[in-house]
């Protein structure tokens, strides 16, 4: 809701928030729906992505999975969360796997 919200008013602003040429096409066609898909695919189906993680280490994957699909971010920053996973992949690839197989999923469908 809050994006559609969010959506709405930059389309109309005089000056909308953005990089590129017309702004307000692209706040106009914002897909916002998408963005409920994708959270909902990093808490309910991602998990498939990384079956190796224990369910603590899952939880804490997706809420770091999550604040990088919200803030548009492709690594956790060092003030949010610093958690180790004892994987052989560094710690923002975890999340990072989430983020990505929900946003794989979403243009498969």
């Amino acid at each position: 809701m809050i994006t559609l919200i969010v959506s709405l008013y930059e389309a109309s602003s005089e000056k909308p928030r953005g990089i590129g040429g017309n702004r307000r096409i692209y706040w106009q066609g914002y897909p916002y729906a998408n963005n409920i898909e994708i959270l909902e695919t990093i808490f309910d189906d991602a998990i498939q992505a990384v079956p190796f993680l224990t369910k603590e280490q899952a939880k804490i994957a997706q809420a770091m999975a999550a604040f990088m699909y919200i803030w548009g971010l492709s690594k956790i920053p060092k003030w949010f969360l610093r958690y180790e996973f004892n994987h052989e992949l560094d710690d923002d690839s975890i999340p990072r796997m989430l983020y990505f197989y929900a946003m794989f999923k979403l243009i498969k469908l």
